[in-house]
């Protein structure tokens, strides 16, 4: 109320006091009239700027003041009562100094900019982290960070707005800052675009309302149109962005379209000019489908200004009674279609890995409690409960979803539940574990029985050597030899920025779980959690590391049915200085060991049962049949279909994990001498394989694992691998287990 009331008394004291200019009044995003007060022939903010700094520097020369330029606040100075006394700082030639003063003014700015340990964005508002800002390199709120030091509170910390529209520089399209696209330039006329080119919102609603609609588009960059007219208006606003090389101009539908298409591949270092020629090469399918959507949007706009109606859009009761008729109508792949949790995991931003069954069922949020599905007013409904779930790898299709389906006359809360049931199919391992255990195989404690089937016996496996193999079962000369593991072809490509500078110095870490198969060939010890790397590479954010610098592995004894549950991980950490602290995680890629199944190699006559008993490997019978697991899956409850049936768009699922490649192996031998596996992956931190700060990818990892079995066959490669100095440069690290478990959570 006080801003409001007083606003106008306001205005012509600022014009009185500094004569600016201020003349034009206009209506901008969220104003019903109006309101917006500018320059005649200017740039509100330049122009306020330089004429406050006039009335500064006319003070200074009068005595009234003295500016220190150049210093930096470090601290804030308090007497042993705790009052304010002063501030510390350093001054413009590197020292110290402290000013004292009976009343300090703390004029602090923002901290959309703090990505330092201690961001106070991060602290207060992750979800922002993803999005760049428009700040300076200034707004990282070391005022705040001052008084909360010297035990000052704070409120509204989480209020950090969301601007809708900055600028993509054509020569740094990734710039973590962005130049501001001011509100003016849409309260011209400017019309936002999707990329396919369609009108999606009006554009003078509220930011926090544009910038809602923009994230659910689904999309993360948009085009602003300005015609003839917008542009005269918009004045020197238009040639400043113009002399900067943000702006394009384009005649006519058809060339807009074959830019927005050129443009969306997101092609980076190209001038505004390089992006229009580029556009006469784009795909004639694309762009004529994105200039017919242009045609309508604008021809709907254009009637509808010929008009003097309002904007074509939904309010915020329209937009929900619109998705109310698609519940009704049980049309759940159009409101999957726009789910945000579904956007964000195609983009890499969230649950990489993860898996999720078809929706079909209403929206589960917001509702009243009742045992009736009715949906608040407040909210749009929305798929806010979900079941996903994540194997490890190598042993992904052995977790099946069988139901999913929401309760709606279950009342606990503004949710309703959602349940789903799982078929899980033990592995072999785990069966014979689970099987061992029942039948009292073992007369010591389950863990330790559970630990010997699945990997052996650590001690006797070293103690065997190499041992002949009996040819008992599959691969079974694996319990009696240590196979080398060696990495060849290691490189990393389009890493993260990671170093305050840019660029990034990364060196990868080798390791397994679980961590006590691997130990390293060179230092012959066991790997603890990331101990194993190969060195640094400077500013290297496409890099490949030489074969003697990536460390030569050995697995210990280890039972063929565990293979599966190993996975080998390969994490990419960015080594800082030790003055500016710890090195950065980058990303991890895994790497299964899952060998071809058994019906790949030659029948082994131990593994044909007798007829009427069956036998296991390790000669005792099995455990009675009621105490065994079940051979076939439980009984399934279907799944629930909806009017339309079960959706499925923006269900996202993890790619199949591929399978060693035997190497050099007939039909006349028991065993491949030999697997390998070409991996490309995508590096992931924590459940994302974008960079939460950026939205950039965080890079891939690529290179050909391969490993050796039989005897002979290891001697071979380790001889090669002594031949070919492999390992030799490679280093071992002390990250620490718990350090590499909260970093690699998703491990």
């Amino acid at each position: 109320a006080l801003l409001a009331s007083s606003s106008a008394s306001a205005i012509e004291w600022l014009q009185t006091r500094t004569g600016i200019d201020l003349s034009r009044v206009a209506q901008l995003g969220g104003h019903s009239y109006p309101r917006t007060h500018r320059p005649a022939n200017g740039m509100v903010g330049a122009e306020l700027t330089f004429a406050l700094a006039r009335e500064v520097k006319r003070f200074e020369k009068k005595g009234a003041l003295r500016l220190l330029l150049g210093c930096r606040a470090t601290a804030l100075q308090t007497d042993a009562a705790g009052a304010v006394v002063g501030v510390a700082y350093t001054d413009a030639a590197g020292g110290s100094a402290s000013l004292l003063a009976t009343d300090t003014v703390l004029a602090t700015g923002g901290f959309a900019n703090d990505r330092s340990d201690t961001s106070l964005l991060e602290k207060h508002r992750p979800d922002l982290l993803r999005f760049p800002t428009t700040n300076g390199p200034w707004a990282t709120g070391d005022g705040m960070k001052m008084a909360m030091a010297i035990g000052a509170g704070t409120v509204d910390m989480d209020r950090v707005q969301v601007h809708p529209t900055g600028f993509l520089d054509p020569a740094d399209l990734a710039a973590p800052a962005k130049v501001l696209c001011g509100e003016m330039m849409r309260g011209v006329g400017g019309v936002l675009l999707s990329p396919e080119g369609r009108r999606f919102v009006d554009e003078l609603r509220p930011r926090d309302k544009v910038v809602e609609a923009e994230l659910a588009t689904g999309a993360s960059e948009f085009t602003l149109l300005l015609n003839g007219a917008m542009a005269a208006e918009a004045g020197r606003h238009l040639e400043h962005y113009a002399h900067k090389g943000l702006l394009v101009k384009l005649q006519g539908t058809p060339a807009l379209a074959r830019w927005m298409v050129a443009s969306a591949d997101g092609a980076d270092k190209q001038t505004a000019e390089q992006a229009v020629a580029r556009a006469a090469a784009v795909d004639a399918a694309a762009a004529a489908a994105v200039e017919a959507t242009l045609n309508a949007t604008l021809e709907e706009y254009a009637a509808a200004a010929a008009a003097g109606e309002e904007a074509p859009f939904p309010t915020d009761e329209e937009h929900h009674g619109q998705v109310l008729r698609l519940v009704e109508q049980g049309d759940w792949g159009a409101l999957l279609g726009a789910d945000q949790l579904a956007a964000s995991r195609a983009a890499g931003e969230a649950f990489v890995g993860f898996e999720e069954g078809p929706i079909a069922f209403a929206p589960t949020f917001k509702v009243e409690r009742s045992s009736e599905l009715v949906y608040q007013q407040k909210r749009i409904p929305s798929y806010c409960d979900r079941v996903l779930w994540k194997s490890a790898a190598g042993l992904r299709g052995a977790v099946s979803q069988t139901s999913l389906a929401a309760l709606p006359r279950v009342s606990t809360s503004d949710h309703k539940p959602v349940v789903a049931t799982f078929s899980l199919t033990p592995s072999e391992a785990l069966r014979g574990t689970m099987q061992e255990v029942r039948s009292g195989g073992s007369r010591g404690s389950r863990g330790s029985s559970r630990k010997s089937s699945l990997f052996g016996n650590v001690s006797s496996s070293f103690a065997a050597g190499s041992a002949s193999f009996t040819g008992s079962r599959a691969y079974a000369s694996l319990d009696v030899v240590r196979p080398t593991v060696r990495i060849r072809g290691l490189s990393a490509s389009e890493l993260v920025d990671m170093d305050y500078t840019g660029g990034c110095d990364p060196y990868c870490v080798v390791s397994a779980n679980p961590y006590e198969l691997l130990y390293c060939a060179a230092h012959e010890h066991v790997l603890k959690k990331g101990e194993a790397a190969a060195s640094t590479v400077k500013h290297g954010q496409d890099c490949t590391w030489p074969d003697d610098e990536v460390p030569l592995l050995r697995l210990r004894g280890v039972r063929t049915a565990a293979l599966p549950h190993t996975t080998l991980l390969l994490a990419v950490l960015d080594k800082d200085n030790v003055i500016l602290g710890k090195d950065d995680p980058v990303g991890v890629v895994q790497v299964a060991l899952i060998f071809p199944p058994r019906h790949s190699l030659p029948p082994q006559p131990n593994l044909t049962p007798s007829r009427g008993r069956r036998t296991h490997a390790c000669g005792r019978p099995p455990a009675r049949r009621a105490s065994a697991l079940p051979s076939s899956p439980p009984r399934r409850r279907p799944f629930a279909t909806g009017k339309k049936g079960a959706a499925t768009q923006g269900i996202v699922s993890p790619p199949p994990q591929v399978p060693l490649r035997p190497v050099g192996w007939s039909q006349d031998s028991d065993l491949p001498p030999s697997f390998e596996v070409e991996f490309d992956e995508p590096l992931v931190q924590g459940m994302a394989s974008t960079d939460l700060k950026s939205g950039r990818p965080l890079g891939r990892l690529r290179g050909t694992l391969s490993i050796a079995t039989t005897a002979e066959a290891i001697e071979e490669a380790l001889a090669e691998a002594r031949a070919d100095g492999a390992g030799e440069k490679a280093r071992t690290v002390k990250l620490g287990a718990s350090a590499f478990e909260r970093r690699w959570r998703c491990c």
